[in-house]
Order: C-alpha cells, then sequence, then structure tokens
C-alpha cells in the first residue's frame, strides 16, 4: 500500500509542477516571439501519429529544456553528507563533520554568467548535441539515486500538452507587465505574480476564444 501512496503522490507532485512550468514558459515564449515562431512552426509541420514520433520535435525540447533552466520548479534543495567512517572530511579547504546539511540553490545555478552564457537570456539554440554541461550545474530534476522518479514523465508531459496547445491554437498574451516568476520562500518554489490572460485563437478559422 505504501508504494502505492508514494507512487501517486509522485504523479501528483509531477502534474502540479508541470502546470506552473507550462505557466512559466508561456511568460519566456511571449517574451521572445521568434522563439515562439519557430516552436509552432516546428509542432504543426511534424507528422505526430504516436508517443516515439514525439522525438522528432527536436526544438521544443531545446524549449522545454531552456524553461527548465530558467524557472526551475524547485529552488533550492538540502542534503546531508554521511561520511562512510563517521568521521569529518575536508571539502574545498573547509573541514566538515558527519551528518553536515547542505542547501544549495537549483535557480542560482541555473542564472550563473560563470556557467552559463547569457544566462538570464531566454534562448532554446544552447541546446544544440554538442552542448556540454555538468550534470551537476543543470538540475532541474537533480541528480544521483535522489533524483526526481517522475523526470521522463514530466518532460512527457509537458511536451505532448505543448504539442497540443500548440497545434490547435495561436496563442497571444494579454500583456500583464507586474506578470513574472516569483519566489515563493516559504515552499521553495517558484510561481507566477499577478494574474496572465490569454487569447486562444483557432489555428484553423474560427472564432476567437479567451480563456
Amino acid at each position: 500500500i505504501s508504494c502505492i501512496v508514494d507512487d501517486l503522490m509522485t504523479l501528483y507532485l509531477v502534474l502540479d509542477n508541470n502546470v506552473k512550468q507550462i505557466a512559466s514558459m508561456m511568460l519566456h515564449l511571449n517574451k521572445y516571439p521568434t522563439v515562439y515562431a519557430k516552436l509552432v512552426k516546428e509542432v504543426r509541420n511534424t507528422e505526430i501519429t504516436d508517443l516515439r514520433s514525439l522525438t522528432s520535435l527536436v526544438y521544443t525540447e531545446k524549449v522545454i529544456l531552456e524553461s527548465l533552466r530558467m524557472s526551475p520548479a524547485l529552488l533550492r534543495s538540502t542534503r546531508q553528507f554521511v561520511s562512510e567512517n563517521g568521521k569529518p572530511q575536508q571539502f574545498g579547504g573547509y573541514r566538515f563533520p558527519s551528518g553536515t546539511h547542505f542547501t544549495f540553490s537549483q535557480y542560482l545555478i541555473h542564472h550563473d554568467n560563470e556557467i552559463w552564457e547569457n544566462a538570464e537570456m531566454f534562448n532554446p539554440d544552447r541546446w544544440t548535441p554538442d552542448f556540454k554541461t555538468d550534470p551537476f550545474t543543470y538540475i532541474p530534476f537533480l541528480v544521483g539515486p535522489r533524483a526526481c522518479l517522475g523526470k521522463h514523465f514530466a518532460m512527457l508531459t509537458m511536451k505532448l500538452v505543448i504539442t497540443a496547445l500548440l497545434r490547435n491554437f495561436d496563442i497571444e498574451e494579454r500583456f500583464n507587465e507586474n506578470a513574472k516568476p516569483v519566489i515563493d520562500r516559504g515552499r521553495a518554489l517558484l510561481r507566477i505574480k499577478n494574474r496572465v490572460n490569454y487569447h486562444f485563437s483557432p489555428a484553423i478559422q474560427g472564432q476567437k476564444i479567451e480563456f
């Protein structure tokens, strides 16, 4: 029973974070219309017949990866250092006893100009096949044995939702200069501050729809 509950909780958290992630992605796309146009072109010109065919949406995946870099759902995490022999160990010139807790910020790492070129720019084209980065500098799902179990499900879900939306609608934001991702310090999450309204226009001829 406990395993089923854990799996259901993982599914819930993935879906909940995906909603926030897609909302952040739409804000980025609105600020970069060239990226939006390129994304729409790929989605509408690619034949999608099954889940495997989603792998052909190369630029779509780049947009998702860049959105996760710019706006990771989880802003900070904590790990506990446990020494194999129970004795203090030295790292970077500092001595730490076994049991020390370390807190690090995914958001700050992802926005560090010493790691990422033009870190504050939303640039999906940085994710070329030749692009290499240290696995500990891109951690929207964390890494290692405590990495998010729902990583692949989350990526698949985001790709499905974005593809379904852009294949069927032209999306235009009703400009809200106060809408932006902000830090929810109480929950260590990134959320959208202030309401954002979008116009959804059917990709085929028809009446304009507002959500």
